[in-house]
């Protein structure tokens, strides 16, 4: 049995009486797809990438392949064309009688390559895992209803994803046509300052044509478009790291409430006062104070946290696995691109404060998208790293009590192993009901992979600030050391 199977045996657990998730057709949409992803749906939709109703006419079915084949080939026809024009500066560093740094050479194009190969490699990726990311939106929709079991906060949570997947999506759209149109005034900037000889020429292989309409119009079909569309992708996973982020909150509460109550007991021992059994449903409005463990009701309310969590820990899973590789490249090919228009601005000396300007817009402009956009991954981190910390706290607290339940304190232990991403180890059944053996043999069948199911990802504004300032000064010496080597 594979996590997949466990995740198909929450789905039945959750829709027992109803149809299953495995007599449902995927090509059906999500209710995230639905109320909240539809934005980035209907883009996607538009270029193939995600099935749809629409694609049953073949009309629309062959349109939309023709589309795709022509963003494809005009993509790849892009890449080949940046290539061309570095190994044509490549090659004139070598002829001619000024040499210039080939490390210095490979960061100015740097750039220029990563934008061209990051939206079609993105959509590529995407496109592979569209059956994997189907089942990954209906399972979501489980752990929405699991975390937000009132229908009302349900709706108006996911009102507010909406929102935010809508401002995303127009965000990240308008800032590349702004940077796009930033890149087409600077380029006409350089070709004027290069006809006047005002400054040296800055892209000698570029420059020995004129601009036309074609590259343009390349540049849009091939560049632009899978560029927006892969940032798309990008908004989706951000959405569901708000999901589980949300989940791992919700979990954080529920530790934290039976820890209070495990407090309140704590003392009434400490103080000698006597021992009342009454259900936890009753406890808060009890007049007789806190009461001591019930084993029935806290059996119950431990098996609903494990079976809360293993939600969110396959959830997690398959985000990794549906997303990961898109993430892998779009970051890699982002932090390209800032660091080679960090080393643009810093080799080149002779910049109009214009041309620095436009420098500027660029490094912030993908400083954002390394930083500010990857914040909901990280705050999915810090909320799997708090259900530890809360854990080991509440722990500790039900080991001092009296009359402690042997099995609900192993449970406990079990629930602590199963947050750490070094183990998954054979403990005792997670539940005494048919789902818990279900998920748990599932679990624990599954690839060492899945233990570590949360979005692990260290992204700082920090780090990136450090890394991109070395490099900075990096570029800065080998420019000082080849003016020194002539």
């Amino acid at each position: 049995m594979t996590c997949k199977q466990a995740q198909e045996a929450i789905m039945l657990e959750g829709h027992e009486g109803h149809e299953g998730p495995s007599k449902r057709k995927l090509p059906v949409p999500s209710n995230l797809e639905r109320q909240v992803f539809c934005f980035q749906r209907r883009c996607l939709q538009i270029f193939g990438l995600v099935s749809s109703r629409a694609r049953s006419i073949p009309f629309i079915r062959v349109a939309q392949w023709l589309l795709s084949v022509a963003i494809l080939i005009g993509a790849f026809a892009e890449i080949f064309y940046q290539f061309t024009i570095l190994g044509c500066e490549l090659g004139l560093s070598t002829t001619s009688a000024e040499h210039r740094n080939v490390i210095l050479i490979f960061l100015s194009y740097g750039p220029y390559i990563a934008q061209s190969a990051r939206g079609v490699v993105v959509m590529i990726l995407i496109v592979a895992k569209r059956k994997d990311w189907q089942h990954l939106a209906h399972f979501s929709d489980d752990v929405v209803d699991a975390t937000f079991p009132d229908g009302t906060a349900r709706e108006r949570q996911l009102k507010s994803w909406k929102k935010f997947a809508i401002k995303f999506g127009v965000v990240t759209i308008a800032l590349h046509l702004i940077w796009e149109a930033k890149e087409d005034f600077h380029k006409q900037m350089t070709n004027q300052t290069n006809a006047s000889g005002d400054v040296p020429v800055v892209n000698e292989c570029r420059n020995m044509e004129p601009a036309h309409l074609w590259e343009y119009m390349l540049g849009a079909a091939a560049e632009t478009i899978p560029f927006c569309l892969s940032q798309q992708i990008f908004g989706v996973l951000i959405v569901l790291a708000l999901v589980l982020v949300a989940g791992g909150r919700c979990l954080n509460a529920k530790i934290v409430d039976l820890k209070r109550q495990a407090d309140q007991q704590l003392a009434v021992e400490s103080s000698g006062g006597a021992v009342h059994h009454v259900p936890w449903r009753e406890r808060e409005c009890s007049e007789i104070g806190p009461c001591s463990w019930d084993p029935r009701e806290l059996t119950k309310r431990v098996a609903d946290m494990q079976r809360f969590h293993l939600r969110l820990v396959l959830l997690g899973h398959e985000v990794n696995h549906v997303f990961g590789g898109v993430l892998f490249f779009q970051y890699g090919m982002d932090v390209v691109t800032l660091i080679g228009f960090v080393a643009l601005m810093v080799t080149k000396p002779d910049q109009v404060p214009a041309e620095r300007a436009m420098f500027l817009v660029s490094i912030l402009t993908f400083g954002a998208f390394v930083t500010l956009f990857y914040v909901p991954l990280v705050q999915s981190h810090e909320q799997a790293t708090a259900v530890i910390t809360n854990l080991r706290d509440l722990l500790k607290t039900t080991a001092k009590l009296r009359g402690k339940e042997p099995q609900t304190q192993s449970w406990f232990k079990t629930f602590l192993s199963l947050t750490r991403a070094d183990s998954i180890h054979e403990h005792e059944p997670l539940s005494h009901e048919r789902f818990d053996s279900r998920a748990r043999a599932a679990l624990t069948r599954a690839d060492s992979s899945a233990a570590d199911a949360e979005i692990h990802v260290s992204i700082f504004a920090f780090s990136d600030a450090v890394t991109n300032l070395s490099i900075a000064v990096l570029c800065y010496e080998l420019l000082n050391l080849h003016i020194l080597e002539k």
